[in-house]
């Protein structure tokens, strides 16, 4: 099913009729292709805590719901799922809500990609495959090649969280897909 649920979001459900387990996406359209930033957002997301929870703190509250998040950037698209029990829905979604609305960004975090970047940097030249990837892709796509559209790592040596802020708030202005699937009702799911 296909709700219109805010100017800017849809909601896509499906019965799950296997278990009491529900999965929740919510995809902007957007990804590192139209801003590299969002690379380096998904890189250290999962190392973020919110205004008022540590990163722990966040982690063992989805714990208690029985839930978890993860991220996943695309060229195209920036995806958090959440996934837990139907009874745990509602609980879960206001975690969600509070994650995604009172997100902190941290030097620490960033100073962690810019040392995963770096090493990867160096790591790249040594390693033959990379050159015919990079070659494949170039042919493949042309300008709109990962590698010529991505960070360099001295691109990436030069964020500073207030960047990657920016970038954020950008990205939860745009359009946002609702994809759900569980055992709760279009309305149940609606009205959380």
């Amino acid at each position: 099913h296909s709700l219109s649920v805010y100017p800017e979001v849809n909601l896509y459900t499906k019965k799950n009729e296997v278990n009491d387990v529900f999965y929740l996406d919510l995809v902007y359209r957007k990804g590192e292709r139209e801003d590299a930033v969002i690379a380096v957002l998904g890189d250290m997301i999962d190392k973020l805590g919110t205004d008022s929870l540590s990163r722990q703190a966040f982690n063992n509250a989805l714990q208690r719901v029985g839930a978890t998040i993860s991220t996943q950037v695309t060229p195209l698209s920036f995806t958090v799922h959440l996934e837990g029990f139907d009874k745990q829905f509602p609980e879960a979604v206001k975690l969600l809500g509070h994650f995604i609305s009172s997100l902190q960004m941290s030097e620490e975090a960033l100073k962690k990609v810019k040392d995963d970047a770096k090493l990867a940097d160096k790591s790249f030249e040594k390693d033959n495959n990379n050159v015919w990837r990079v070659t494949l892709d170039r042919v493949l796509f042309g300008n709109a090649s990962d590698y010529l559209t991505g960070l360099s790592y001295r691109e990436v040596k030069s964020l500073t969280t207030s960047d990657v802020a920016q970038s954020y708030r950008r990205l939860l202005a745009r359009h946002c897909d609702v994809v759900y699937s569980g055992t709760l009702s279009d309305a149940d799911v609606r009205r959380v």
